[in-house]
């Protein structure tokens, strides 16, 4: 298959040949979910921006040095909060927690001697394409860190305790990504980077076991039959989508 070229972020996050893990999330919930993510976008709360921030600050950092970002403290209601918004008109409006978080996260990763040998050998932000050989469906990633058969991904949590940590995998469907991410791009290796979005800003690195990667697997293939069905051969109704079971 001829590689699928996406000049800009915006070019990939709008293409809708391709079939992304986060495209699998909202399909997880309803057909109708991922109708609305096509038509309307994703939510984009604090803490995804928060993330979309760290990942920039990290693997872009010259993209970084061109955001204008500022800082606000107070409730975001109000004459003041108008008035700072008129004031700041095309900057990114963090709140002053936020702010203290993203340099905090920042700084903590740039000075753990694990993460910068990990990050300064790999790839980063590489988009790649491929047609899953099940279902084939067309799909794309775009992973941190690519290293030699293994990637790397950044996530930043509340808690980098195990326990907490692998229950927010699952809740999150961080192994799904995980099993996509290394079928799609051939590794037999992925690790997740993770720091806490509150000081001391601990820091964790988390390889993927084996069960770990067949349990989002399975998710992702059963999710792509799902997808085939209804947006490809449509031979499922979007609209007659609906949850069961017995309360």
């Amino acid at each position: 298959m001829k590689q699928k070229v996406f000049k800009t972020d915006e070019e990939y996050y709008s293409d809708r040949e391709y079939v992304s893990n986060s495209q699998l999330g909202y399909l997880k919930k309803s057909p109708l979910n991922l109708v609305s993510y096509y038509q309307y976008g994703g939510e984009n709360t604090s803490a995804f921006e928060l993330g979309r921030l760290l990942h920039m600050a990290v693997l872009e950092e010259d993209k970084f040095q061109n955001e204008d970002i500022s800082c606000y403290d107070g409730v975001k209601r109000g004459k003041k909060w108008d008035e700072f918004k008129d004031e700041n008109k095309g900057s990114i409006i963090l709140s002053e927690k936020d702010c203290k978080a993203l340099k905090g996260m920042v700084q903590s990763l740039a000075a753990n001697d694990e993460v910068s040998e990990l990050l300064s050998s790999a790839k980063k932000e590489i988009v790649n394409c491929w047609i899953d050989e099940d279902s084939l469906v067309k799909c794309k990633g775009k992973a941190d860190a690519v290293l030699p058969n293994c990637i790397v991904d950044i996530k930043t949590t509340t808690n980098i305790e195990f326990e907490k940590f692998k229950s927010s995998c699952y809740r999150y469907g961080y192994n799904r990504q995980a099993a996509f991410y290394s079928d799609g791009f051939n590794v037999e290796n992925f690790k997740f980077v993770c720091v806490e979005k509150e000081y001391p800003y601990r820091i964790a690195i988390y390889d993927c076991s084996q069960e770990f990667i067949n349990s989002g697997r399975e998710d992702y293939k059963k999710l792509l039959e799902m997808y085939f069905d209804y947006f490809i051969s449509k031979e499922k109704k979007i609209n007659d989508f609906y949850l069961k079971g017995i309360l």
